[in-house]
C-alpha cells in the first residue's frame, strides 16, 4: 500500500509541475493585444412586417444585432426579439423603422449581412 501512495504523490507532483510550467509560459505580443470579435456574419434576406399584427415566439432575452444592406452599405442596429418560423435560417423580418434605415419599404426584400453584437 505504501508503494501506491508514493506513486500517487509522485504523479500528483509531476502533474502540478507540468500545469504550473504551462501557465507560466510567456505570451507573444500579438497574443496579448489581439481580441477576437464575438460574432459570426450571416447572409440572408430582410423583409418587414407591421409590428404587433403577428404572434411572436419571444426569446428569453433580446440580442442586439448589426444589420447591413449589402446593396447600398447602409447599416442599422436593432434588437432581435422574436423568431420568424416562415423565414429562412439567416433571414430577418424587420420592423418598418429598421427596414427604412436600410432601404425603402416598397423594395419589400433586401439582401443583408448581419451578426449579433457583443453583449454589454
Amino acid at each position: 500500500m505504501f508503494g501506491l501512495n508514493k506513486f500517487a504523490s509522485f504523479f500528483a507532483t509531476v502533474a502540478v509541475l507540468a500545469i504550473s510550467l504551462t501557465h507560466a509560459a510567456p505570451l507573444d505580443e500579438d497574443t496579448r493585444t489581439h481580441v477576437l470579435e464575438p460574432r459570426i456574419d450571416h447572409y440572408g434576406r430582410a423583409t418587414w412586417f407591421h409590428v404587433g399584427l403577428e404572434p411572436a415566439l419571444t426569446f428569453c432575452a433580446s440580442r442586439l444585432s448589426s444589420i447591413t444592406n449589402t446593396a447600398n452599405g447602409r447599416r442599422v442596429e436593432a434588437r432581435v426579439r422574436d423568431s420568424c418560423p416562415p423565414c429562412g435560417e439567416d433571414d430577418l423580418d424587420l420592423s418598418p423603422a429598421a427596414f427604412k434605415a436600410l432601404g425603402h419599404l416598397d423594395e419589400g426584400v433586401l439582401s443583408i449581412k448581419w451578426n449579433f453584437r457583443k453583449r454589454d
